[in-house]
């Protein structure tokens, strides 16, 4: 590795002495000129120096693509021949000794020479055919399987009876004490939540990549299937994407159902390295920020701490509708029709959720800051009423201890964001008129506010289960007067 340095350290060695340089000369056309030219020529010097900055920058990025490209062909390399050296090898044949018979006794039996006659023993495989063949992956398609999974038993114990499985229903599910429910316990076991998981990679050349993932579990049930949060139709499909990475462009693109771009991350962007929160509860905790959507996603590399993602999500709208129908004929969903729930409602959406975020890893710590904009419609009065919604966030992981202790914390903040919630606060009220907003007098269209927050600790221990002691919020404003 030291070796890959040295280019780099000398450019910039050469970078000072020009800049030294450049300032030196300054001074010298001062002696003899007025202020005026004199001002020019400093910045055209300044102009100058910047030029070579920017030369060399782009000469060091360039040495260090081509240093790492080398890298990861040496290191392909050494993984063949260990692949090479592990394959089995014929045992050598001893040699034939020569006998000399003791006088008197009968000659030995002499066996006719083979040459000609019977083939030549099979020689083994060399050390680059076992490794080209190694390198042509799954049956021949240069791609790389691996099957993955687990099978779980799940115990359910809820002081409030919800006749739920593994996911609990942190918002209209929970019973008042005028239910029976209320004075009801629960208990149950589940194995729903067992999941299967198939991930396929592959390497064009050096510099590109490619990755399938598919991911299933058995968590759901026909009545119930929707598109607000997880798409848990029947059988579930829980994540199955494909992605293209160029290193050398610092370019990463996907498409397929993932979990939104809005979930914090443990480093960088990368598919699946989520801050999925460690919890038993299929709908996690109140507070964590979460969707499994359709989605098409562009991260792009600026430099080795910094990432900038955008993607364009699939919408769908929580909506509430409130005990009374609108003054004026209104469609704000409909029934699924062809292979959707007959059962579910969906909103009438106009464009894709759109989500952007930036990552800042500096050295110590993972930090982000994201945004969401999302558009609501309906059709009232014989006409079409839409609406914005968004908000935005930040989140960061301190490692407090390395490798044993994180704290982490995240926050959403923003107007018809509760699709993008474990507690599924709604996104939108209709109002009396039929359009989409909150309601309230004087008060304008727009969703409702909602915000949520998480904090965590992170307890790592080397061969055991991590503990994590956490705190989450979730609260929703439908009115100004409630503040």
């Amino acid at each position: 590795m030291s070796g890959t340095r040295l280019p780099i350290r000398i450019l910039r060695y050469e970078l000072t002495v020009a800049i030294g340089l450049g300032c030196a000369v300054l001074p010298v056309p001062a002696l003899a000129q007025t202020a005026a030219p004199v001002d020019d020529l400093i910045k055209q010097l300044q102009g100058e120096i910047r030029s070579v900055q920017k030369h060399y920058e782009t000469e060091i990025r360039n040495i260090q693509k081509q240093h790492e490209s080398e890298i990861r062909n040496l290191q392909r390399q050494l993984d063949d021949l260990k692949a090479a050296q592990a394959a089995p090898k014929p045992a050598p044949i001893p040699p034939t000794a020569s006998v000399t018979p003791a006088p008197g006794a009968p000659a030995p039996l002499q066996i006719p020479p083979t040459a000609g006659v019977l083939p030549p023993p099979a020689q083994a495989a060399s050390l680059p055919a076992v490794a080209e063949a190694k390198r042509y992956g799954f049956l021949g398609t240069r791609f790389d399987l691996t099957l993955g999974g687990y099978i779980e038993a799940a115990s359910i114990d809820r002081t409030r009876n919800e006749t739920a499985d593994i996911s609990s229903n942190f918002n209209t599910a929970i019973p008042f004490p005028n239910s029976p429910n209320y004075h009801l316990s629960e208990l149950r076991f589940s194995a729903h939540q067992s999941r299967l998981s198939l991930l396929g990679r592959g390497e064009v050349d050096p510099d590109t990549r490619l990755v399938g993932y598919f991911e299933s579990d058995f968590q759901s049930a026909p009545a119930d299937s929707n598109s607000i949060e997880s798409n848990s139709y029947t059988p579930r499909l829980r994540q199955a994407y494909a992605s293209l990475d160029r290193s050398d462009l610092g370019l990463h693109i996907l498409g397929g159902q993932i979990y939104t771009l809005l979930t914090m991350f443990i480093h960088d962007m990368t598919p699946r390295q989520e801050d999925i929160p460690l919890t038993i509860d299929g709908q996690y905790v109140v507070g964590f920020t979460w969707t499994r959507n359709p989605q098409f996603r562009v991260v792009q590399d600026l430099e080795k701490s910094v990432s900038v993602g955008f993607s364009l999500e699939s919408p769908q709208a929580l909506l509430f509708n409130g005990p009374n129908a609108p003054l004026v004929p209104t469609t704000v969903s409909n029934p699924g029709g062809n292979h959707l729930n007959p059962l579910a409602q969906y909103s009438t959406d106009v464009t894709p959720d759109m989500v952007a975020k930036m990552v800042f890893e500096p050295g110590w710590g993972h930090y982000e800051l994201y945004g969401i904009g999302r558009l609501f419609r309906s059709r009232a009065a014989f006409a079409n009423h839409t609406i914005w919604g968004g908000g935005g966030g930040a989140g960061a992981i301190l490692p407090l201890v390395p490798q044993q202790l994180d704290f982490q914390a995240d926050f959403l903040y923003g107007d018809g964001i509760g699709r993008y919630g474990a507690s599924q606060l709604p996104d939108v009220a209709i109002k009396p008129t039929g359009g989409p907003g909150a309601p309230g007098a004087g008060r304008p269209d727009r969703p409702p506010d909602r915000c949520a927050r998480s904090l965590r600790l992170c307890r790592h221990r080397a061969g055991r289960a991590d503990l994590v002691y956490s705190q989450r919020h979730a609260a929703i404003r439908l009115w100004q007067s409630a503040l």
